[in-house]
């Protein structure tokens, strides 16, 4: 994307990006298992899928998609909602 001109010194790349999902899907899902585990039934697996869902959740984008995705769907879209 364009991130690069908001942050000019900053690493921005895909790689980067989904590492840094995955850790944060992961500190969330155990402050949750932590408070809540008991109660919400949540186990090691379940940890696994969100931080999978995380490394994984960019798998199907081209390059520039989110560019794309606010830049030009919009213009195409006609104030569509979906």
């Amino acid at each position: 994307g364009l991130t690069h001109m908001v942050f000019p010194g900053a690493v921005h790349s895909r790689f980067e990006h989904s590492l840094g999902v995955y850790c944060l899907a992961g500190k969330a899902t155990d402050i949750i298992k932590k408070f809540q585990g008991a109660e919400l039934g949540i186990e090691k697996i379940d940890v696994l899928a969100v931080k999978l869902a995380g490394l994984l959740h960019d798998v199907g984008h081209g390059p520039f998609s989110h560019t794309f995705e606010h830049g030009f769907l919009p213009l195409v879209l006609n104030g569509a909602t979906w």
